[in-house]
């Protein structure tokens, strides 16, 4: 018997309503109010800009040239895009993708939290990451950084990790690629430290895991697109 079952739908549902007040207000009111900043946040709308200009969106550039210091993959520069598109060039629309996962990597650890221990515990869970000032402020949710995609991809892949870890299904080591792959295309090779952390824990508690060719597979494919990937950045370059 889970906590969770003894909960009332209405009771549920005004929680529901209630966390969705915090994460509105932690992560999206007034985001566009105060001025880009002048270091990460401004170099990376000014890229997002420049790939709409010029229409490579593989390599980043400033005042229309390559920027060789730069070696980070796009995705986080398309998201910005994909924002400016909707909302227009502007400070919100540049913020918006940060806050957006910042937003999605609480909801992630309450369901994973809810769904397996107890539906108080990832309320709680919830609410104390929504008011990390790590995560929800500067160089972070609020500000248009890549740190708090790459936060939900590793978050993500660590949760996968777990689920599969305990129940061995195959849905949840698909998933755990996926954000694999969302990590490292959000910030590069920072995605990918994770991994030997991993193979670590099946080596010490489930070592049959190690034989599972799915493993493998999925390890093998995702290196295999993150090398196609350098093929492509080389050929732009």
């Amino acid at each position: 018997m889970t906590v969770t079952e003894n909960i009332t739908d209405k009771t549920k549902y005004t929680l529901w309503f209630l966390l969705g007040l915090v994460i509105y207000f932690v992560f999206f009111h007034r985001l566009g109010t105060y001025p880009i900043r002048t270091w990460d946040e401004s170099v990376y709308a000014v890229y997002s800009y420049e790939m709409m200009e010029n229409g490579n969106y593989i390599v980043p550039r400033l005042n229309g040239q390559i920027d060789y210091l730069n070696d980070k993959p796009p995705f986080f520069f398309w998201c910005q895009i994909a924002s400016i598109k909707l909302f227009g060039y502007n400070e919100f629309a540049v913020r918006f993708p940060s806050a957006l996962f910042g937003a999605l990597t609480v909801l992630m650890l309450f369901r994973f939290i809810a769904k397996r221990f107890s539906f108080y515990l990832g309320l709680c869970v919830a609410f104390v990451l929504s008011c990390s000032v790590g995560f929800v402020t500067f160089h972070s949710s609020r500000t248009g950084d890549m740190d708090t995609m790459l936060a939900f991809g590793l978050t993500g892949s660590v949760l996968s990790f777990i689920a599969y870890l305990k129940e061995q299904k195959t849905k949840y080591l698909l998933w755990y690629f996926i954000f694999v792959l969302f990590s490292f295309f959000t910030k590069s090779v920072v995605g990918l430290f994770f991994i030997p952390a991993h193979v670590l824990i099946l080596a010490f508690t489930k070592l049959e895991l190690l034989r599972d060719f799915k493993l493998w597979l999925g390890l093998g494919l995702s290196l295999g697109v993150i090398a196609i990937y350098f093929v492509v950045r080389g050929k732009y370059e």
